[in-house]
């Protein structure tokens, strides 16, 4: 805020509890929230980026790509204004345990799940962001989903951040000679 970026902080419901959609289901809710009551709170409703880490990272980029859920809250991708994705997951492997519980195994639901998978025609702004020592395989799905997104020319900034890991990628991010924080920045005032 200090900045002059506002903050809406979301949270949505969680596996085993739940399974894929209601994940990006209550992220869709408290997007369409934000659009309807940002400018109650000094926000602009057409500039609404999103943000996300890891999971979360999923979730914005799944709902900025994949149009059912937001469809669902009578909007579209075109309401985003951008999307900063950190350390995030852009493609659901069936064949990799660690998401049998939100996504289950099978291959269609998984795919349908990817936000890979939706990079079809143009969408908002990215910034996605890696650590040079992140968990396996995400330095991989963001450098893809930049090509995907660059190959339909959608705008995206892909940033490798040296030194950090999946935590510290994010923790560092307050710091205002962190890269990251400074690439968020320019991102929101683009």
């Amino acid at each position: 805020a200090r900045l002059g970026i506002g903050t809406v902080v979301i949270n949505y419901r969680l596996s085993p509890a739940v399974k894929h959609p209601a994940h990006v289901e209550d992220v869709a809710k408290a997007f369409a929230w934000t659009k309807a009551n940002v400018a109650k709170y000094g926000g602009d409703a057409d500039r609404i980026t999103l943000f996300g880490h890891s999971a979360g990272g999923h979730l914005v980029s799944l709902l900025a790509t994949d149009p059912t859920y937001l469809k669902t809250e009578k909007l579209t991708p075109a309401d985003v204004r951008g999307v900063v994705s950190v350390s995030g997951v852009y493609s659901i492997l069936p064949e990799v345990a660690l998401f049998h519980t939100a996504f289950g195994k099978d291959e269609k639901v998984c795919r349908l799940a990817s936000p890979l998978a939706h990079v079809t025609g143009k969408h908002p702004p990215f910034l996605l962001a890696y650590g040079d020592n992140d968990f396996t395989q995400l330095d991989r799905m963001a450098i893809d989903m930049a090509a995907a997104l660059k190959k339909h020319d959608s705008p995206c900034t892909l940033l490798k951040c040296d030194g950090r890991n999946h935590y510290s990628i994010i923790m560092m991010a307050i710091q205002p000679d962190d890269t990251l924080h400074r690439e968020i920045r320019a991102f929101v005032a683009r």
